[in-house]
């Protein structure tokens, strides 16, 4: 979330903007960042994004922060997934934003994929997930978002050769890669605190 002021004391960390006042508790904190005058912002603020829902928004970089995962690679699957349609049900039965398949939802405690606030939760913590078992590369992780993991791994830890999935990764890829210097075929999982 953005604020006008930060004061951190202990266990909690008080949040300004206008006039609202809100106490945190430090654990639920995974970083804040400051804002110095003419300094360059981070890559995470640079992208510009939004899904035109301001809610979804907030909840893509709050899940972002908290499991470590870049918020625009967030947006781009939900934008690939369900083009922003919280009610969204595939054909093989996936729903909701991130388009989670029913033992993926429960596996990562979502109890009702159509809400987008359990169903965004859900869906980063799996692609934080998939990004580890990868080692930070992101077209295996999307590659197994997309097939499976299962199906990475049976093919040597390498984009499986269905036509959907290399599509998939080929557009998420190209995507989130545009605004970034160099191959966005790696990153690096942000460390938690």
């Amino acid at each position: 979330m953005k604020v006008d002021e930060v004061t951190e004391s202990g266990a909690r960390a008080l949040y300004r903007r206008g006039n609202l006042s809100i106490f945190i508790e430090r654990d639920l904190i995974s970083r804040i960042e400051r804002e110095i005058p003419g300094a360059k912002r981070s890559v995470w603020s640079e992208r510009g994004w939004t899904t035109g829902k301001p809610v979804i928004d907030e909840l893509i970089r709050v899940n972002g922060a908290r499991f470590g995962v870049d918020p625009y690679l967030i947006f781009c699957v939900i934008e690939q997934e369900s083009h922003f349609k919280a009610g969204a049900v595939s054909p093989k039965g996936a729903r909701g934003l991130m388009q989670l398949m029913p033992g993926t939802a429960s596996r990562f405690g979502v109890r009702r994929s159509m809400d987008p606030a359990e169903n965004i939760f859900g869906g980063t913590q799996y692609l934080k997930q998939l990004l580890q078992m990868f080692n930070g590369r992101v077209d295996l992780a999307l590659a197994s978002y997309n097939a499976g993991e299962g199906a990475v791994l049976k093919y040597g830890r390498n984009v499986p050769p269905y036509r959907e999935t290399r599509e998939y990764v080929k557009r998420i890829t190209k995507r989130y890669g545009e605004d970034k210097p160099g191959s966005a075929e790696k990153i690096s999982p942000l460390p938690q605190k």
